[in-house]
C-alpha cells in the first residue's frame, strides 16, 4: 500500500511539473507592472504569477504560524491558571 501511495505522489508531482512547464511556455510575454508612478522590471507573465503564488503561500504560512502561536500562548495561560 505504501508503494502505491508513493507512486501516486510521484505521478502527481510529475503532472504538476509538466503543468508548470506548460504555463511557462505559454506565458512568455514580458510585462511591467504599474502602480501609481512606480513601474517594475519587465518579466514574463509566468514569473509574476509565480511570485504572486509564492508570496501568497508565505503570507498564509506566516498568518497560520501567528495564529498557532496565539493559541499555544492562550492554552499555556489557561493551563497555568488551573
Amino acid at each position: 500500500m505504501r508503494s502505491f501511495v508513493r507512486l501516486i505522489v510521484a505521478i502527481l508531482f510529475v503532472a504538476v511539473l509538466m503543468l508548470g512547464a506548460l504555463a511557462m511556455i505559454d506565458n512568455q510575454a514580458r510585462v511591467a507592472l504599474h502602480f501609481l508612478d512606480w513601474q517594475t522590471l519587465q518579466l514574463s507573465i509566468y514569473w509574476w504569477l509565480l511570485i504572486a503564488l509564492a508570496s501568497g503561500f508565505l503570507m498564509g504560512w506566516v498568518f497560520a504560524s501567528l495564529d498557532t502561536l496565539r493559541r499555544r500562548v492562550g492554552m499555556r495561560r489557561a493551563n497555568s491558571k488551573s
